[in-house]
């Protein structure tokens, strides 16, 4: 059987279907989750809803990125990709 991965983080789950793992999702916000050193920098609601990125302006938004603040230099900040809870459930 092939066990689904968090759409993050890569990280295996039990079951057959892809997911967000409790790590890499904030119900009350939003989650900036980095591939290059894996940081989870967690985002206030308000703060997307403020946002001139094209994203989903609700809660449960997880935004994966090259590089962040933490590893990267800040003009290098690039967005890789935008989840959102639904997309693991569906």
């Amino acid at each position: 059987m092939e066990r689904g991965v968090c759409l993050a983080c890569g990280i295996r789950g039990r079951g057959r279907r892809d997911f967000l793992c409790e790590k890499c999702v904030n119900l009350e916000g939003g989650m900036i989750v980095c591939r290059n050193c894996e940081a989870r920098i967690p985002i206030h609601l308000e703060a997307i809803e403020r946002a001139a990125l094209p994203i989903p302006k609700r809660p449960g938004v997880v935004i994966i990125v090259q590089s962040c603040a933490e590893c990267g230099p800040v003009d290098a900040f690039s967005v890789l990709e935008v989840r959102t809870v639904r997309d693991a459930v569906n």
